[in-house]
């Protein structure tokens, strides 16, 4: 009976083990996996493009010579979710690009330091700012929403220039020299 006995601990002893084995392993694999790229984690399935980046704005991006600032800005926990999953693809291709949210309830000096303290922001919105220069990006900028089925409470996403207006705004910020054009009236 004590044979038995001994035999079942021993059995119970090795099952446990490998149930804290297996755990541990799915643990580590699931920090692994956390730490990796978004653009290695995720494939983008939707029709419009709404979760990559194109070839060219990761040249634009891994080309960055300073450092640049992305701002989400909205409510804290109301940050748009495709933008912000198109920011991380962002951040994850240089070190000098940096993708922070900013509450704009409580990011008051950030906003006022850029001169957006007196605007209505929407959540969503973009700011682009490097030591030269900044690049304010509103949400209504960023999508043009179909308002035909409004009255049916469905608001469809019918173009979405996420990509062309952040990159366009890296592109201003970081712009050696910026053009000037004249106009003469009166002639």
């Amino acid at each position: 009976m004590e044979n038995k006995n001994n035999a079942s601990i021993k059995h119970g002893s090795y099952s446990m083990l490998m149930v804290v084995l297996v755990l541990a392993f799915l643990v580590a694999a699931n920090i692994l996996v956390q730490k990796l790229p978004t653009g290695m984690t995720a494939y983008d399935m939707s029709d419009i493009k709404l979760y990559s980046i194109s070839d060219k704005t990761k040249e634009v991006v891994r080309s960055l010579d300073e450092d640049v600032t992305i701002y989400l800005i909205g409510e804290t926990g109301e940050q748009d979710q495709i933008i912000s999953q198109m920011l991380a693809l962002y951040d994850d291709l240089s070190s000098k690009l940096h993708v922070k949210e900013l509450d704009k309830n409580g990011g008051f000096a950030t906003l006022k330091k850029y001169g957006l303290a007196n605007e209505t922001i929407d959540n969503g919105s973009i700011l682009v700012t490097s030591e030269a220069r900044m690049k304010y990006i509103p949400a209504s900028d960023v999508y043009d929403l179909d308002y035909a089925k409004y009255f049916q409470s469905q608001t469809e996403i019918y173009n979405y220039d996420g990509e062309g207006e952040v990159t366009s705004a890296l592109l201003y910020v970081t712009a050696k020299d910026i053009p000037k054009i004249c106009r003469v009236i009166g002639h």
